[in-house]
């Protein structure tokens, strides 16, 4: 069955495919701006290596990091508003119908189309203008964390829509939690870049797991061996996102039986 619901929503994202190209072109013009900026930031610090990264390692970061980006985009706290605002919710309590089951399956549809159409533009840009910065890095270790930051991410998302049972229109303190995810997580420049305090406050979270560290695996920046301890290696970071990734399923589901609690069918 579940099955049958990805292929529904495959058909789906392949009949409103005009929906994804607003990010065909935004998704590289943020790329090109990124890289330009810190071209010139290295120019102008004539710096070959900036707090363990070359240049070419922050090029290849930010080409990695659009691409995770792109895989783990969420959106289900906007359909989750919309349900409740015009009170459509009232349909998953009077079916047997798993909204947040059915809405995962519907990411996975969608972000697999994302990924063909979306990336295709940002890799022609990179080999035409950037193929010599390329790193070559570490796929196994990189897939597997974003496939844990992909189910993180959705729950995220998910525990921000929740809040609409309570708040009913959520639009803009979404975007101002949106914006701070991104800023968190790594999407617009290394965390270790940032103060020493605010690196380190930032790691006690769990926004980081969603994109840093998974391009941090893919450049080969945490070992595969014992030699420096095991907290420095790739399986601690594995295991803690794992662990967040628990704790955030745990959560949602406390939080999500308290929440339809409150659905009083506003709309319908």
């Amino acid at each position: 069955m579940k099955l049958n619901i990805l292929k529904t929503y495959w058909k789906e994202s392949l009949a409103y495919r005009a929906e994804y190209l607003i990010s065909v072109f935004v998704v590289p013009m943020r790329f090109f701006i990124l890289v330009f900026i810190w071209s010139a930031v290295y120019g102008a610090n004539q710096a070959d290596v900036i707090q363990g990264y070359t240049l070419s390692n922050l090029i290849t970061y930010f080409m990695i990091s659009t691409f995770v980006f792109i895989a783990i985009f969420n959106d289900v706290e906007k359909t989750l508003e919309k349900e409740i605002k015009k009170g459509d919710f009232l349909i998953y309590l009077l079916k047997p119908v798993n909204f947040p089951v059915l809405e995962f399956m519907k990411k996975i549809a969608r972000r697999f189309f994302a990924i063909l159409i979306e990336i295709l533009p940002i890799m022609i840009i990179f080999i035409l203008f950037f193929k010599e910065y390329l790193v070559m890095g570490k796929i196994g270790f990189f897939l597997i964390s974003v496939g844990i930051a992909f189910v993180s991410s959705y729950v995220i998302y998910l525990l921000i829509g929740m809040m609409a049972f309570w708040l009913i229109n959520i639009r803009s303190l979404a975007w101002i939690l949106d914006f701070a995810i991104q800023f968190a997580s790594g999407l617009f420049f290394p965390l270790n870049l940032l103060p020493p305090t605010i690196e380190k406050i930032l790691s006690f979270l769990p926004f980081k797991y969603l994109i840093f560290v998974p391009v941090n695996m893919y450049l080969g920046k945490y070992s595969t061996g014992f030699e420096s301890g095991f907290t420095n290696t790739v399986y601690f970071q594995l295991l803690i996102q794992l662990l967040w990734c628990f704790i955030l399923i745990l959560f949602a589901c406390f939080v999500w039986k308290k929440a339809i609690r409150r659905f009083s069918g506003v709309g319908a």
